[in-house]
Parts: C-alpha cells; structure tokens; sequence
C-alpha cells in the first residue's frame, strides 16, 4: 500500500466572522487526525474557530507514515469580543437509484467525474445519483 498524500480545501470566505471548515482527502484513508472528523471513504473535516496554523502528520492504517500537511487558516476577521459563526450544516444526499444501458468501466468513470457515486459489485456496474435535499 502507498504512503499517504493528502489534498486539504477551504470553504472560507476572506475577511468574514466565520468559522472556517477544512476538508483534507487522502489518496488512501488514514488514522484519524486528532480534531478531524471522518466523512467519507478518504475525507477528514474539521471546523476551525479562530486563525491558526498546524501541521496535520498523515499515517495510514497499515502504519506507514505519509507526508505532513500543512493548514494555514487566516482569514476569520472579527471584531472585539465577536466570536465567529459556526459553519452552516451540509445536507446528507440521499441516494438514487439509476438504471444504465452502458455498464462498462467507461461509464463508471465518466459518472465518478460527474459527480455521481459508483460501484462495481460482483463485476457489475451499480450506479447511484444524488437527490436533491
């Protein structure tokens, strides 16, 4: 198994009262870093408060150590004695079922790139849509 690499994301917005949640997605998944929350297969978020700079190590479940991310958050402006808003909830998708007269690999990667969830089980394509909430 390869070592672990992560890609962190911000929904943050320059300049607001706002607290900040970061998404860090993995190549592989890893041990959960202490403050992050496991969201998905290889997805870890966490909601920052205040302006801070850290270092995430990565190690992946069978040990190995991977590189170590580095997360600047600096754009949570408040006043005096203002404290930031929390970040506001995502709606959980629910899934839909799709039926597909292309099974093959071709269209389980153009659905992925899409934004649509796919599965291969037992050597056949299971193709799922997100429902709008």
């Amino acid at each position: 198994m390869s070592e672990p690499v992560g890609v962190i994301y911000s929904d943050a917005e320059d300049d607001k009262c706002i607290a900040v949640t970061v998404t860090l997605t993995t190549n592989v998944p890893i041990e959960i870093p202490d403050g992050w929350t496991k969201v998905g297969y290889s997805t870890y978020e966490k909601v920052y408060m205040e302006n801070t700079e850290e270092n995430v190590e990565l190690v992946g479940l069978n040990g190995v150590d991977g590189e170590s991310v580095h997360i600047v958050v600096d754009m949570i402006v408040c006043e005096e004695g203002e404290k930031p808003e929390p970040p506001t909830p995502k709606p959980k998708p629910e899934l839909e079922s799709v039926k597909s007269p292309n099974t093959g690999i071709g269209k389980v990667l153009s659905l992925v790139i899409l934004g649509e969830v796919a599965f291969i089980v037992a050597g056949v394509a299971v193709f799922f849509k997100l429902k709008d909430v």
